[in-house]
């Protein structure tokens, strides 16, 4: 049921409704892992991210911010600093920053993810 509704908040966010309907979808597929594999579960993580993309393209920065930090927190404690999820993380949060034109913060984000990488 989670990937379910995962789907159809991927569906309609990508068909540009970005509305509170979306953001019920993405809760709704967040609940079942979240219950059933508890709060830090690599599988919660990718929740965590989507509903931060969601927020990041409806402009909510700060609330993707916190999604995307989430899910740097539950990758890099369950897979591992140098796993290429973990890295996606950090790329995703430096991302964010540089949507919002905070260039500094963007620049240390995406250096830490390349020294990870080295």
């Amino acid at each position: 049921m989670a990937a379910t509704y995962l789907s159809i908040g991927l569906v309609l966010c990508a068909m540009g409704d970005t509305d509170e309907s979306v953001h019920n979808e993405f809760s709704q597929s967040f609940g079942y892992p979240k219950v059933i594999l508890g709060m830090d579960h690599a599988e919660v993580a990718d929740s965590y991210v989507e509903i931060g993309h969601m927020l990041a393209k409806r402009g909510n920065y700060s609330g993707a911010y916190t999604q995307y930090e989430w899910t740097l927190m539950i990758r890099e404690n369950k897979l591992g600093k140098e796993h290429f999820l973990a890295i996606k993380s950090l790329q995703d949060i430096g991302l964010l920053l540089q949507n919002k034109g905070d260039f500094k913060e963007y620049e240390i984000e995406y250096r830490r993810a390349l020294s990870i990488q080295e």
